[in-house]
């Protein structure tokens, strides 16, 4: 592709959804959302998460697309901050929260994604990815959990 506008990914976002069988579309009552456009089975990884990598001791930024990722190298557990804020190669970003209620639905959605940590990963664009927790049909929206501490 000739338009890589990302740093963090080979592809831009255009190809990078066609790739991932998903697209980004509003979602009512909760901004932009990701929605599959085919069917994704359980376990299969829906994209990688990708950003900024900075460490633990800098300064957070309240971005709202941060993610503490952990990966082993020579042997001992080591910990980034992931801030896919300033990325259009991360789509995984668009994943709405699945807990939290909406202008829409007055109780949480179930979630049907998860973010996964490979610890044995080669570098840390490819530490945190979006995995189906069940099987996703064409046209749903993916919703993952974001965590207590996100909303504290």
């Amino acid at each position: 592709c000739k338009r890589i506008t990302g740093k963090y990914g080979p592809k831009c976002w255009q190809h990078t959804m066609l790739q991932d069988h998903v697209k980004i579309v509003p979602e009512p009552g909760k901004g932009l959302g990701l929605q599959a456009t085919a069917d994704i089975p359980k376990g299969k990884m829906i994209s990688r998460y990708r950003g900024t990598v900075r460490s633990l001791t800098q300064k957070r930024t309240d971005s709202g697309y941060e993610l503490e990722a952990a990966r082993f190298i020579d042997g001992k557990k080591r910990s980034r901050i992931i801030d896919g804020a300033k990325t259009n190669s991360s789509i995984a970003r668009y994943a709405n929260d699945c807990k939290r209620p909406n202008q829409k639905h007055s109780t949480p959605l179930q979630c049907n994604s998860r973010f996964a940590e490979n610890m044995q990963a080669g570098n840390w664009q490819d530490v945190i990815s979006l995995k189906a927790q069940k099987k996703i049909k064409k046209g749903k929206f993916i919703n993952v959990s974001y965590g207590k501490e996100y909303f504290t």
